[in-house]
């Protein structure tokens, strides 16, 4: 995962599937990108915390799955949980490691 950040959204790209998206940080949908990516698919971004952001991606105008992204205090570990909303207790987590 490759994220960059600047004053008013976020870069983010998924190296194994060539999906990215460039997104606002204040919670509007935006298209994801790629190839196989389905024109429907949007993720959307908002800033919880000083080092958490909350996720939601549409497909077709419907969400699909919620989530969030932690970083470590440190800077260099990456938490990402995601779930599908109508089973929240199901969530699946990603531990990225910097380089």
């Amino acid at each position: 995962m490759l994220l960059i950040l600047n004053e008013r959204s976020l870069h983010i790209a998924f190296s194994g599937t060539g999906e990215y998206a460039d997104v606002p940080l204040y919670g509007s949908d935006a298209p994801m990108h790629g190839p196989g990516t389905p024109q429907e698919l949007t993720l959307a971004v908002r800033v919880i915390g000083s080092r958490e952001l909350l996720t939601r991606k549409k497909f077709g105008g419907k969400l699909a799955d919620e989530g969030s992204l932690k970083l470590s205090t440190d800077g260099r570990t990456l938490i990402e949980e995601y779930w599908n909303p109508k089973r929240p207790e199901r969530k699946a987590t990603l531990v990225y490691d910097r380089q």
